[in-house]
């Protein structure tokens, strides 16, 4: 019952939404005539706003405090088009900006932060998502043997290996924390530990160092913390130990081999004159980003400028660090106000609303931490809605992120009315 009302619901929806660019290429999707994103844009909007009506458009003050923030990021973004080399790069990474990213934002702050039911069946959305693209992966393995980034659905090896991360970040959570049948915690660990060893022939670095970071940010979390919302079991200490062992075991195994190991032989690179062409090419990028940084420091050279201020043309591309990116063409005031929308986020979810403290919190903060290690790594703008979508969770409120996993719910209708938990409400 749980799966079925997963499966039909609206964050089922919205997390196609989210990674619509990790399989819309795909040639099977082909026979639909429009863009994939932009039709589950149009239907995940559809679906927002009939939750909302059913809600009375009842919003949370936090998430709609972190949303205005995002507001006005996203509105300078827009705006420094005015001043950008006006390519059809930097029209549609603007736009991509201002409706999909702001989206991602409200539907995650608005919608699902303020009903349990909905958080939880998100993160559920999250991990039947990365079951699907291991599948499509494993049989691609299987086909065409070794090769070289694997490319499933046709999608960006990147954004394969980050679909995986962000699964097995959940599935890591609900074994440290999870009160469950023991039979739970070891498929969730099975599942896990495949999605960490599956990241490896798919050829990315960052998802692996952004998984790694998530992971020891929650280990070291668990050894400090103070307050004592859940407690983290000895059988999920001891299925984490066992889980790093079995993953170390299957890396050393596909190294030897030498055939499904690509990241890790990626990583050896990095240790060899140059850094290899991947990270020689964003070395390069960084130290240069500084140069058109100093040049125009306040406003930046306008959303897409980057490549042409680089002498590389009117063509898609970025610097691969969203600070880097957001410093060089939305300048200081872009930066400062990209750097208040994260530390409110912040303070949202760790200092006044303790989601570090409850399981819920714990994955969904260790989230936010994997995507946003990612976003210093690759992908523009645009690419790292997820990274805000994960943003405007941080608005839950404390009684939210303290409710276990419901049962018995429907597949969209909200459990009930957001809770006014001694906070205003904007209608």
């Amino acid at each position: 019952m749980w799966l079925l009302s997963t499966l039909f619901s609206f964050e089922a929806l919205f997390v196609l939404f989210l990674f619509a660019g990790r399989f819309k290429a795909d040639p099977r999707f082909a026979v639909i005539p429009v863009d994939i994103t932009a039709l589950l844009l149009v239907l995940s909007m559809l679906a927002g706003v009939w939750v909302l009506a059913r809600r009375r458009f009842l919003v949370e003050a936090d998430a709609w405090q972190q949303w205005l923030l995002a507001l006005a990021f996203f509105a300078w973004v827009l705006a420094s088009w005015y001043w950008s080399p006006g390519s059809e790069y930097a029209t549609q990474k603007a736009v991509i900006a201002f409706v999909i990213n702001l989206w991602a934002m409200a539907a995650a702050g608005w919608i699902i932060s303020s009903d349990p039911v909905r958080l939880v069946r998100f993160l559920t959305a999250i991990v039947l998502f990365a079951c699907w693209v291991a599948v499509e992966t494993v049989l691609l393995l299987r086909n065409g043997g070794a090769v070289v980034f694997v490319t499933a659905f046709g999608g960006d090896y990147l954004g394969i290996g980050s679909v995986l991360s962000f699964a097995a970040i959940v599935l890591f959570s609900f074994v440290m924390t999870g009160r469950r049948p023991w039979w739970q915690i070891m498929t969730a660990m099975a599942l896990c530990i495949s999605f960490i060893a599956m990241m490896f022939p798919v050829g990315g670095r960052g998802p692996i160092i952004a998984t790694v970071a998530a992971m020891f940010t929650g280990v070291g979390w668990v050894a400090v913390r103070r307050r004592r919302l859940f407690k983290v079991s000895a059988r999920g200490k001891s299925l984490v130990v066992l889980g790093i062992v079995a993953v170390v075991v299957l890396v050393v195994r596909m190294v030897e081999s030498g055939e499904y190991a690509l990241a890790a032989q990626r990583f050896m690179v990095l240790a060899e004159s140059g850094m290899g062409d991947s990270a020689g090419v964003r070395w390069y990028y960084y130290t240069s980003t500084l140069g058109i940084i100093s040049e125009h420091p306040w406003i930046g050279v306008g959303v897409g400028g980057w490549p042409v201020a680089m002498g590389l043309g009117f063509g898609r591309d970025y610097p691969h660090n969203l600070f880097l990116e957001v410093f060089a063409e939305q300048g200081m005031l872009g930066v400062v106000v990209l750097l208040t929308l994260l530390v409110h986020a912040a303070w949202l979810a760790v200092r006044r609303n303790g989601a570090m403290s409850t399981p819920q919190g714990f994955a969904a903060i260790l989230l936010v931490v994997s995507a946003f290690i990612s976003a210093m790594f690759s992908g523009d703008i645009g690419d790292n809605r997820v990274l805000f979508c994960l943003l405007g969770l941080c608005a839950a409120s404390t009684d939210v992120w303290a409710q276990g996993m419901p049962t018995g719910r429907g597949a969209t209708g909200p459990s009930e009315p957001p809770r006014k938990n001694g906070r205003s409400r904007v209608d």
